[in-house]
């Protein structure tokens, strides 16, 4: 690697070592993963990625979860690649393991035309006192695209620090210090602006602002600091050179902030490290910093605003932009302040599935540009209110063909148990295309079959529906698995 590639992973990692209390590394919890790798050769502008991924473990080795891998070397920014990932982690002794893996994900970029990205990885690691590092070897391919390489890999993880067990059972944490003080889901919108700003291609970016939405979610393990994970996509396409005419922005980031309290005033500032771009928009590597400042304004016991002022800069482009924001948050519960009152216990899904729209040229604008049908790649998050009652956020990326097209979705809905092995969940949801900003309504009906206490097979069917003038719509299908654990806070 380049000397400046170290330097971006190193002060990456500060963020990494800053998450949660010191403690050891546990058997069976829920960890935070930052990844680096460069590819051994040179096939497209992207020669290397960072990752931010969110995983469970079990007391065996094996763990699941979500990862954001992202560009990073080269110049591939805007390249981003959203997806599942699983392992198992063998140990050697108490210090060192070797770690294998599997990363499938939808790719969106400016180079080429990215569709399906997949990763097998063999690493070698070492455990220190509250977090891992490993090392090793993978080989990265992105289909429709000529990236088809072996990449050289590090990886730092640091456990989140969350009693938790795998399924929704009954069972129970009487007497732990794992506390988090809070765990929230937000809804963001922001804007970059970029008027006479120079295209990576030639020419302006086309566009004077970039207005910007997505979902943010968030760990607190005390009132003073929280860590946070933000998925972010344009709000409207913009039309950048005749190399790249038609596209949209995406970005990820991972940061920590910091609240004050100046009495019946809640304030916060937040710095985040990230990957975005797209099209004739030149951020280079794709690396960008954030820092923000703000109000936290409090609606109810659970539901929260926050509006903040912030900048962005790319680290080696020359996006460089005021950033206004605003948020709305869903606290999902956490540690009481009386530590004679229990604790609180919260049951999630995650979901990954393959998701089939038969009709897609209904859906994206416009019609002419689309083809008839396209697959996606669905992560999902369902966190329970109640015994069958929960909310869900769910994002769905292209495999192949429509480059860019992306969904962001929030909902609700219903358990309802047919067998000890068979349920029905039918789900609302209201969500966003980045295809010109178009409000989507959309209504599934999953059946699943659980294959024991955490792990659940499933297919579903159902409606989409754009709420705007164009009124188009079109139906839905999808399969894939869900995966249950319970978190004590």
């Amino acid at each position: 690697m380049k000397y400046q590639q170290f330097k971006y992973i190193i002060s990456s990692a500060l963020i990494v070592g800053a998450l949660g209390a010191s403690s050891s590394v546990a058997d069976d919890d829920m960890d935070f993963k930052l990844g680096f790798n460069t590819f051994a050769k040179r096939q497209s502008d992207l020669e290397g990625l960072m990752d931010f991924s969110v995983i469970k473990r079990n007391k065996s080795g094996f763990y699941w979860g979500a990862t954001f891998s992202m560009a990073a070397f080269g110049d591939g920014g805007g390249f981003i690649a959203d997806g599942f990932e699983v392992g198992q982690v063998i140990p050697i002794n108490d210090t060192y393991f070797v770690d294998g893996s599997f990363f499938i994900g939808g790719a969106i970029g400016h180079f080429q035309n990215p569709g399906l990205m997949y990763r097998p990885k063999l690493s070698i690691g070492r455990r220190f006192e509250n977090f891992s590092v490993s090392s090793g070897l993978s080989w990265v391919k992105i289909t429709g695209t000529d990236v088809s390489t072996p990449s050289f890999d590090i990886s730092i993880m640091k456990p989140l620090n969350l009693a938790s067990f795998g399924g929704h059972g009954k069972k129970e944490f009487p007497d732990f210090n794992k506390r988090l003080k809070d765990v929230s889901v937000s809804f963001v919108l922001s804007n970059y602006s970029t008027k006479n700003l120079a295209g990576r291609h030639g020419g302006n970016v086309s566009l004077d602002d970039i207005p910007l939405f997505g979902f943010e979610v968030a760990v607190s393990p005390n009132d003073k600091w929280s860590y946070f994970i933000q998925a972010l996509s344009s709000a409207k396409r913009y039309h950048g050179s005749a190399v790249v005419p038609d596209t949209v922005y995406v970005e990820n980031r991972l940061g920590v902030r910091r609240h004050f309290s100046l009495g019946p005033i809640k304030t916060f500032t937040d710095v985040s490290i990230g990957s975005g771009g797209r099209g004739n928009l030149d951020t280079g590597t794709g690396l960008l910093v954030n820092a923000n400042a703000g109000v936290k304004v409090e609606l109810s016991k659970v539901i929260y605003t926050n509006l903040g002022i912030g900048y962005v800069k790319s680290l080696t482009g020359n996006l460089s932009s005021w950033s206004p924001s605003m948020s709305l948050g869903l606290k999902l519960g956490g540690a009481s302040d009386d530590e004679d009152k229990p604790t609180k216990k919260i049951s999630t899904v995650y979901s990954t599935q393959w998701v089939y729209f038969p009709s897609y040229n209904n859906i994206d604008n416009p019609a002419s540009l689309s083809p008839e049908s396209a697959s996606f790649l669905g992560l999902s998050m369902s966190v329970y209110l109640k015994k069958n009652l929960f909310v869900v956020f769910d994002t769905n990326t292209t495999l192949s063909k429509r480059n860019g097209f992306h969904i962001v979705r929030v909902g609700a809905g219903y358990d309802i148990a047919l067998t000890k092995k068979l349920s029905l969940s039918p789900t609302f949801s209201l969500g966003l295309a980045n295809t010109y900003f178009d409000l989507l309504g959309t209504a599934v009906l999953d059946l699943d079959y659980a294959l024991n206490e955490e792990v659940s097979i499933g297919v579903g069917g159902g409606w989409v529906r754009s709420l705007s003038k164009s009124g188009k719509q079109g139906s839905i299908l999808k399969a894939g698995f869900k995966f249950k654990f319970t978190t004590f806070h």
